[in-house]
């Protein structure tokens, strides 16, 4: 029973919806049937174009060095002191 009850709420909504809206289309009509003149929509300002942003892991000279980092020879570290 409540789910007929919803059903023909929502029935009526749309129903009044629609005549809302097609009201509203035939309110814009003027005696030629145009759409009356309505104000141009503001310019909006122009955006810089988007650079991509380097982060430091895109950085060709980071992972070079980072590279060289890895591939570095054990033997060539300096060992802490054991004292």
């Amino acid at each position: 029973m409540y789910a007929l009850f919803a059903a023909l709420i929502a029935i009526a909504v749309v129903t009044m919806m629609w005549r809302y809206l097609e009201r509203e289309t035939r309110a814009g009509d003027d005696d030629d049937g145009d759409l009356q003149a309505r104000r141009p929509r503001p310019a909006l300002p122009r955006r810089a174009p988007k650079t991509r942003t380097l982060a430091p892991d895109d950085d060709p000279d980071f992972l070079r060095e980072l590279g060289k980092r890895i591939h570095k020879d054990p033997n060539d570290e300096p060992r802490p002191d054991s004292n």
